[in-house]
């Protein structure tokens, strides 16, 4: 039975999926309940373009009276994907999880299908089990990460006081941060601060999360980053001007980055409008005397600087 399975195994890598669907065919006709077979079947079967009968070999599958494993499962996971059956994938592992309450991978599994389902309360609900039974700091971020989520869908403005309140469990290291030593690269405690930032942003604590990111800037590895964290931050809270300074020093400090003077151009075209008449947009770019004065320095670039960030 081992080596049969191998041989349809063969044929789904190299593609041979008609060869496949015979195997899996010759198969069943002797193992009838066959579960994994029968997610073999339905990935076969997806995968020549017949995907309503793939779609209905996964449910015999899930119903096989062998029952399904990890490895079914996920099997029958890559059939959903490409279906786009989203909500079938969350209904599967829901059941699993069910099944298997004690199981992580399972309730891992669960919260990552409520996710791509944009079912953001029930992934709420299973990160918050993960972190109340296995206590790891990962499933805390997951807490805040589907309240965050929550409130990006209209969901109520309490779910941000929720996931701030949730955040006061996880700090940033910020004794760490002061020493004198080089800190080093943490992937968990640059999530937790992308966290805190967007907590403190859609409540509209712009002031806050600039504070923060000075603070912490030391967790953010990439100085480019941190411009562009700031420059949004700064023209999420109305400060188009100042945004537009910051992109300015980055395009200054990168001048071979193209994607830095996209930004720079865009946000100067935020600001504010000199209290002048001017006739389009592109007037503002137009010399005051006809003719663009001699740069030669980036003094004389200041020198020749006015109030409107666009001629600047």
């Amino acid at each position: 039975m081992a080596q049969k399975l191998r041989d349809i195994y063969d044929a789904l890598d190299h593609g041979n999926y008609k060869n496949c669907l015979k195997l899996c065919t010759a198969f069943l006709q002797k193992q009838p309940g066959h579960a994994l077979c029968k997610a073999l079947h339905a990935v076969a079967l997806e995968r020549c373009g017949r995907r309503d009968e793939a779609l209905r070999q996964c449910e015999e599958a899930k119903a096989s009276p062998t029952g399904v494993d990890d490895t079914v499962l996920s099997t029958l996971q890559v059939v959903y994907r490409r279906c786009r059956q989203f909500s079938s994938i969350a209904r599967m592992y829901e059941a699993a999880a069910t099944k298997d309450p004690d199981s992580e991978e399972m309730a891992v599994a669960l919260f990552t299908a409520a996710i791509r389902d944009s079912d953001f309360a029930r992934a709420q609900q299973v990160a918050t089990k993960l972190y109340s039974k296995h206590k790891k700091q990962k499933f805390l971020h997951w807490v805040v990460l589907s309240l965050l989520l929550q409130a990006k869908s209209g969901a109520a403005t309490k779910v941000l006081d929720l996931a701030a309140m949730m955040l006061m469990k996880a700090p940033i290291d910020k004794e760490r941060l002061s020493g004198k030593d080089p800190v080093p690269f943490n992937r968990s405690q640059l999530y937790l601060l992308m966290l805190h930032l967007d907590t403190l942003r859609m409540q509209g604590k712009h002031a806050a999360a600039l504070e923060l990111l000075e603070t912490c800037r030391e967790v953010v590895k990439v100085p480019s980053d941190i411009a562009s964290l700031r420059t949004n931050l700064l023209a999420e809270a109305g400060r188009a001007q100042d945004a537009a300074k910051e992109a300015r020093g980055r395009v200054l400090e990168h001048p071979g980055d193209w994607g830095a003077a996209e930004e720079y151009i865009r946000r100067t075209f935020e600001c504010p409008t000199p209290e002048v008449e001017i006739s389009d947009h592109a007037a503002r770019l137009r010399p005051p005397g006809g003719a663009f004065p001699s740069l030669a320095t980036l003094e004389d670039v200041a020198a020749h600087g006015t109030e409107d960030e666009v001629w600047n």
